[in-house]
């Protein structure tokens, strides 16, 4: 059955008003991405039905020839315009491609005038012969060399830009697949049309329905475009616009589920082996916070991403919608690492913090001046005063005003000796740790207080390995055991004991002071080493102290990495356990 010519006329002016009037639709269509290429083609399209249209109506033979001239307009550069297409489709576009695209212009614009002056050289058609037949005038065309040409050189433009978007698609998350396999389709329907009106001798092919079939392709690519979207998001442009992007980008479609992730997100969780499918169950919090945000409509928001190496990376979001329409709604998370700036942050809070803490810490020193040490050495004044003025005194009250100076001037001494430790460490940060024998060290702090412990006959044992070495600074480690040997001291009752016990552990060394001295209450212990809350207790000979000695203690073993801890019970005695880590390199 052939096709009548009155139909066919109806199809291909149909197919002209189709054509032109969707490029110069998609012209307006600023909004949707790839429009102005794809208005070229149409254009291009248009000419071409335009013009097989005109040469079907036309009664003379010189008017079919100039219209068979003039479609020359649309035929001529509908395969650089399918090309250009295909390059902005999948994002191609470069310096050599625009090249490329420059040099099939030039040959282009010389068919388009070969086509004109075809009289002079008969590169087009060697002859055009009319002829009529049941539906009127047409004319027989002999191909030249140049229409030969002309059919390979779109074939091969066509093929481009099919392989393009080919390699394209399988570079490319599974959804713009089928973008692919559409675009596809739609540029081998007015190839094969041709190819079968070329070779073919079917009344069906009786006239050329290469324009029409070309039609039908863009309104394949019509709908596609303006109805589906199917350009607008990421089309084949996630070489150019994901791999290139140094932030890390996540798209999620309508439902929350991710479609696509680019190389920075690989980069970002430190990891190249992580399928777009698996991303969910390797972060389940991180992409839970981001579906809470996307859904609660945040548009910024900072974050924290766990790694499975437990590092963690702090994040910058920004949400927005893309490619939103009636039935398809995405979004894109652009995801900043601001991990260093956080870090610096964080540091800068802590030193401020450290900053402040010590500024408390030295007004609550110059209060201890100003106070503690005042009364103690006005204590001493007073009592001196006493003396000297009133001879008449008895022994007893003599002696007991001696006690008070003797007490007040050992509490001024060992103060002063902890401002000046606790001052240089801090100030000068006189920290210098190295191995020592550890029996030799706390040997040496029991002389300097042997005389205090005699005085109350106190025994104080000492059950430590000869050979025991620890790694300490000299200076401090003295300071520590002096304090909690006068701790020990004041506390135990009149022929009290005191065990020094030294350990050697693989990862550190255990030091231990104990008394059976009066102990500590629960209360006590809680604040014990803070030394805002000054809580001072007069030892079992009314000796005084200033607070100040346990928190330098707890200090200095902090500058050690070490840990002190007390246990202590009223009426029960002491037990202080230092542990003195061992170096890894040791």
């Amino acid at each position: 059955m052939s096709l009548q010519y009155s139909d066919f006329i109806f199809i291909s002016l149909g197919s002209t008003v189709f054509s032109l009037g969707i490029a110069l639709y998609s012209l307006g269509k600023n909004n949707v991405r790839n429009t102005q290429s794809f208005s070229l083609l149409m254009l291009s399209i248009g000419i071409w039905c335009f013009a097989s249209t005109m040469e079907l109506i036309s009664r003379l033979p010189e008017q079919k020839i100039f219209w068979s001239q003039f479609s020359y307009l649309g035929i001529a550069t509908i395969g650089p315009a399918w090309l250009g297409f295909s390059l902005n489709f999948t994002a191609l576009k470069n310096r050599l491609t625009r090249s490329i695209l420059n040099i099939t212009l030039i040959i282009s614009c010389l068919l388009i005038i070969s086509a004109f002056t075809n009289d002079y050289h008969r590169l087009i058609w060697k002859q055009a012969t009319p002829y009529t037949n049941e539906f009127g005038l047409f004319i027989h065309y002999s191909h030249g060399p140049l229409v030969i040409f002309n059919s390979f050189y779109t074939y091969l433009l066509f093929l481009s830009g099919f392989i393009l978007v080919v390699i394209a698609a399988f570079q490319n998350p599974a959804d713009y697949k089928w973008n692919a396999i559409l675009f596809g389709i739609a540029g081998l329907i007015p190839v094969l049309t041709n190819v079968l009106y070329m070779v073919s001798k079917s009344d069906l092919f009786s006239f050329d329905l290469t324009p029409v079939s070309f039609a039908a392709t863009g309104l394949i690519l019509f709908i596609g475009l303006f109805r589906f979207h199917f350009l607008s998001i990421l089309p084949m442009a996630h070489q150019a616009l994901f791999e290139n992007m140094k932030d890390a980008v996540i798209i999620m479609d309508n439902n929350q589920r991710i479609k696509a992730v680019n190389p920075a997100f690989y980069k970002l969780i430190e990891s190249d082996f992580i399928k777009v499918r698996s991303i969910e169950k390797t972060f389940p919090e991180f992409i839970q916070e981001v579906k809470t945000l996307v859904t609660h409509g945040r548009t910024e928001a900072e974050t924290e991403l766990r790694l499975p190496d437990k590092d963690i990376k702090y994040l910058h979001l920004l949400i927005s919608i893309i490619d939103e329409g009636k039935k398809k709604r995405d979004f894109l998370i652009v995801i900043r690492d601001i991990t260093q700036r956080k870090l610096t942050e964080l540091a800068l809070s802590a030193s401020k913090a450290k900053t402040e803490e010590f500024a408390n810490t030295q007004n609550k020193l110059l209060s201890i001046i100003s106070h503690d040490l005042k009364n103690s050495i006005g204590g001493i004044s007073n009592a001196i005063e006493y003396l000297l003025l009133d001879h008449e005194l008895d022994e007893e009250t003599k002696r007991e005003v001696l006690n008070e100076l003797n007490n007040n001037s050992k509490m001024t001494v060992s103060l002063l000796e902890n401002i000046l430790e606790w001052a240089k460490v801090k100030n000068v940060n006189l920290f210098n740790p190295t191995w020592y024998n550890c029996r030799t060290l706390i040997v040496k702090v029991i002389d300097l207080m042997n005389y205090q412990a005699l005085v109350k006959k106190i025994s104080i044992e000492t059950i430590i390995d000869p050979e025991l070495k620890i790694y300490t600074d000299t200076q401090i480690f003295a300071a520590i055991m002096r304090n909690l040997l006068s701790n020990a001291i004041k506390f135990s009752p009149i022929s009290g004991k005191i065990i020094l016990k030294a350990k050697g552990e693989k990862s550190h060394i255990q030091i231990e002071v104990i008394d059976n001295g009066t102990g500590m209450s629960e209360a006590i212990l809680t604040n014990v080493f803070d030394f805002k809350e000054k809580q001072t207790s007069l030892g079992t000979k009314n000796e005084k102290g200033s607070g100040f000695g346990l928190f330098m203690v707890k200090e200095f073993m902090e500058l050690h990495n070490g840990i002190i801890v007390i246990d202590s019970k009223p009426g029960k005695g002491t037990r202080v356990i230092l542990q003195f880590p061992v170096p890894a390199d040791s």
